[in-house]
C-alpha cells in the first residue's frame, strides 16, 4: 500500500495514472499549503495519457485528482473515495461506488467552479 500524509503525486509528460490489482493500493492526503495545497495527484496539463483505477484493492485521496487533458477509467468491485476529480472525460464501470467526498481544501478566487453538499 502507499499510504502518506501531505503528498502529491505529479505525473509529467509520458507519465501515466495507473493503480491495479487486488490487493491494498493507496491512500494518500493532499498537501495543506503551497502551490499544490489541496491537490492529491497531478498530471501535466499537456499529458493527455489515460489513467486507470481498477481492482479491489483500497483506493482513498483526500485530495483532487486532476488529469485535465487525460482520460479516467474506474472499475472494480469496492468502494472509491476522493476528494474531488477533474478530468478531461471519465468512463465508470462494475460494481462499486465511487464517493466524491469534497475532503481538501475548495479552490478560491473570482473564476473558481465547484460543487457543493
Amino acid at each position: 500500500m502507499i499510504q502518506g500524509s501531505e503528498i502529491l503525486l505529479f505525473l509529467d509528460q509520458g507519465a501515466r495514472f495507473q493503480i491495479a490489482g487486488n490487493q491494498p493500493g493507496l491512500l494518500i492526503t493532499a498537501p495543506q499549503s503551497g502551490t499544490y495545497e489541496g491537490v492529491s495527484v497531478f498530471q501535466h496539463r499537456q499529458n493527455a495519457l489515460p489513467g486507470d483505477i481498477s481492482g479491489s484493492g483500497r483506493f482513498d485521496i483526500a485530495g483532487t485528482l486532476y488529469l485535465k487533458a487525460g482520460h479516467l477509467e474506474m472499475d472494480g468491485n469496492v468502494d472509491r473515495r476522493v476528494g474531488r476529480i477533474v478530468v478531461n472525460s471519465q468512463l465508470l464501470r462494475g460494481n462499486g461506488r465511487y464517493i466524491v467526498t469534497g475532503i481538501g481544501p475548495p479552490p478560491t478566487g473570482p473564476y473558481s467552479a465547484f460543487l457543493v453538499r
